[in-house]
């Protein structure tokens, strides 16, 4: 018999939340999901990713993940599901009854990292170039830390599903919402690969992958660096979620916080529009060319 877990989206799921209930999960036997919106309030799009992560994760293992939807009628949190590709990419089929909108310029609905990479980075790149008003120098810089991002997942995760990833503007907050996850081996045992941090803590391993030049062999060890630089320089917000620690990058303050664990990555950054910042002095520091 399959174990069984249901998952209710509403406004109370959360990042960790939903963290703490698939830690549950033995991901070595088949699953049944019974998923029910509760259509309460906004749903985050990282409970979407994360479940979409999850299960692919444990269908490429070569499990069996059988998923229920119970809802009969729709609501905002549906559609709002059906319109970011939460449905397509659990292989659910539901009938979106509601037109479908060009959503170009305003997300990026959950995409799984592998093939078309070129084609993401362009097309995020280009919500940088329209909304931040930044110069065509700083937009080439930023191509480069998104790059990295992307290779980050595909290089180091392991992870048979790849990564997934979701962008988002909000016109409200003025800010661009950017989200990866995987669900491979995590930041400590890639690091482990690394004589160096051979005994490292999950701890150690999640605060040090933030500095310049620390890798686990495969990489050069830029891409987190520059990136939660950049977050930090232009006020914003970072999340990053790896075995039992998540950083909190917030007010140009950084955080190390203990939860339950999740097998992978989990990396969300909030840029803001209105922030002026200088990407030239900020690699320009670092000697790169």
């Amino acid at each position: 018999m399959n174990q069984k877990t249901s998952l209710f989206i509403s406004d109370k799921l959360n990042l960790l939340t939903l963290i703490k209930q698939f830690s549950k999960v033995d991901i070595s036997k088949d699953l049944d999901i019974i998923i029910k919106f509760e259509c309460k309030g906004f749903i985050k799009a990282e409970v979407y990713l994360l479940i979409v992560s999850f299960v692919n994760e444990m269908r490429c293992n070569g499990k069996t993940v059988n998923i229920t939807l119970l809802n009969e009628k729709d609501c905002s949190a549906i559609s709002y599901a059906s319109r970011i590709d939460f449905f397509k990419q659990l292989k659910i089929d539901y009938n979106d009854r509601n037109q479908r909108h060009d959503v170009s310029g305003n997300l990026i609905p959950i995409t799984n990292i592998g093939l078309g990479v070129m084609d993401l980075s362009r097309e995020i790149l280009n919500v940088f170039r329209k909304d931040f008003k930044m110069s065509e120098e700083d937009v080439m810089q930023l191509s480069l830390i998104i790059n990295e991002m992307f290779c980050n997942t595909t290089l180091h995760s392991k992870s048979k599903s790849g990564a997934y990833l979701y962008c988002q503007k909000y016109k409200i907050m003025n800010a661009l919402e950017f989200i990866l996850v995987d669900s491979g081996i995590g930041i400590k045992s890639s690091l482990q690969k690394n004589e160096d941090y051979k005994n490292i803590s999950n701890r150690d391993a999640v605060s040090r992958s933030l500095e310049f030049g620390v890798t686990c062999g495969e990489g050069r060890g830029h891409g987190l660096y520059f990136a939660s630089e950049f977050v930090r320089l232009n006020n914003g917000e970072m999340c990053l979620v790896s075995g039992d620690s998540r950083i909190i990058v917030k007010n140009q303050v950084v955080n190390n916080i203990t939860n339950d664990n999740w097998n992978g990555v989990y990396l969300k950054f909030l840029f803001k529009f209105d922030s002026v910042i200088s990407l030239d002095e900020l690699m320009a520091g670092k000697g790169y060319d």
